[in-house]
């Protein structure tokens, strides 16, 4: 027995059976919904990184929201600081290091 190959549900029309008012919104329509290309920014460009930070230790809150920050050497105090305005506001405090750039590191 040959094996079937199911139902065929739909059968596509040839292109040049389109309807001619069809084909002409199309060929209106078809400028604005073409999707703008970005623009290929050069690597001159660019802006380069001095790559000179300093890395200080960041109180946040829940919120993502910078409340102190302190010196790296002062990770200890940080976390301190963290526990005594999780413990006054009940809102919960976190520490996380943050790299700030350094200014005029030309």
């Amino acid at each position: 027995m040959a094996k079937s190959k199911g139902r065929v549900r739909f059968v596509r029309k040839p292109k040049d059976k389109v309807p001619k008012w069809k084909k002409e919104a199309l060929a209106k329509h078809s400028d604005t919904k073409r999707k703008k290309e970005t623009p290929v920014r050069c690597p001159d460009t660019i802006k380069k990184h001095s790559g000179k930070m300093i890395a200080f230790w960041g109180v946040f809150n829940s919120k993502m929201e910078l409340i102190a920050l302190y010196k790296y050497a002062d990770e200890s105090e940080a976390r301190k600081a963290a526990d005594d305005l999780t413990e006054k506001t009940k809102a919960s405090h976190f520490v996380q290091q943050v790299n700030i750039a350094k200014k005029n590191s030309f």
